[in-house]
């Protein structure tokens, strides 16, 4: 997994699979999960604020 931060762009990439989408894929033990890197750019300010909603919500 490589992640990148400058002028407030926030770039993130994997090497699961092969490819640099997927960051994890499956997994030993169900629930199967696969975290797929995002295939733009993003604000790393954006990012923060996305997930301070989620922080928030009951």
């Amino acid at each position: 997994m490589r992640c990148t931060l400058e002028k407030d762009v926030f770039t993130l990439a994997g090497t699961a699979l092969n490819s640099g989408n997927y960051l994890v894929y499956g997994g030993w033990l169900p629930p199967k999960i696969n975290i797929v890197a995002p295939e733009h750019n993003i604000s790393f300010r954006e990012m923060l604020k996305r997930l301070d909603r989620i922080g928030r919500t009951d």
